[in-house]
């Protein structure tokens, strides 16, 4: 989200890190709007930080999960979404040859379907 003037309020960034991980570090530096950092773990979230500020020059404050294999960044307040919650997270569908796409939609579902 670095360098971003602004996001659509549905669209966000899925941080896939490869594996589990205790005590994930996220921050806030040179993104220019807030956002809610949603830390999961087989898909549930584990922690959840809302309204976390920008933050233009260091030292920036450090957002923990406290165990996470992925991490989804939203726009502030664009879902409501809390600990506990179980995420239906879908890929996108296979990108064109230039590795663009474009999606006007709403992926993310939660158990309830919110």
């Amino acid at each position: 989200m670095k360098f971003r003037a602004s996001l659509n309020g549905d669209h966000g960034m899925l941080f896939n890190l490869g594996r589990e991980i205790y005590d994930v570090p996220f921050w806030m530096y040179k993104v220019n709007f807030p956002l809610d950092i949603f830390y999961l773990k087989d898909n549930v979230v584990t922690t959840a930080v809302y309204n976390a500020q920008p933050c233009y020059k260091t030292p920036c404050p450090i957002y923990k999960g406290k165990v996470a294999s992925q991490v989804l960044e939203l726009v502030k307040g664009a879902a409501n979404i809390k600990v506990g919650d179980r995420l239906n997270i879908q890929p996108l569908s296979v990108l064109p040859k230039n590795n663009i796409g474009i999606y006007s939609g709403n992926y993310l579902k939660t158990k309830n379907n919110r």
